[in-house]
């Protein structure tokens, strides 16, 4: 038996996961935000542990996807 979402698109839309992904690197940041907007996420991006923290202090996310050592605070 196969189910299908029947849901309206509006609905599956609001329930669009939210990632963060934070690395030091610029390269490597833009690949994976480019990856996980192609897969159709919802992605913010910063450059180092503290805006990420402050990202995610005014924002609740699913996943954050981050580097373990970068200046200013590490993941």
């Amino acid at each position: 038996m196969i189910l299908s979402d029947t849901r309206p698109e509006s609905v599956l839309m609001s329930t669009q996961r939210k990632i963060l992904v934070v690395d030091d690197e610029p390269a490597i940041r833009r690949l994976l935000v480019r990856m996980l907007r192609a897969a159709e996420y919802d992605v913010d991006e910063a450059e180092d542990g503290l805006a990420a923290w402050q990202l995610a202090l005014s924002k609740n996310y699913d996943l954050i996807v981050t580097d373990s050592h970068m200046p200013r605070m590490s993941g």
